[in-house]
């Protein structure tokens, strides 16, 4: 999955800005270890 990003903003920006990023997923899930948000 290709997410991507264009941001035009005339005020500030002479072009546009332009990102994009690169997901693909895990074959096992082995590097999935989500763990709950902890108040300190």
């Amino acid at each position: 999955m290709v997410v991507t990003t264009i941001v035009r903003d005339p005020a500030y920006l002479r072009t546009d800005y332009i990102t994009s990023s690169n997901f693909k997923k895990e074959p096992d899930d082995s590097r999935w270890s989500p763990r709950p948000c902890t108040v300190r």
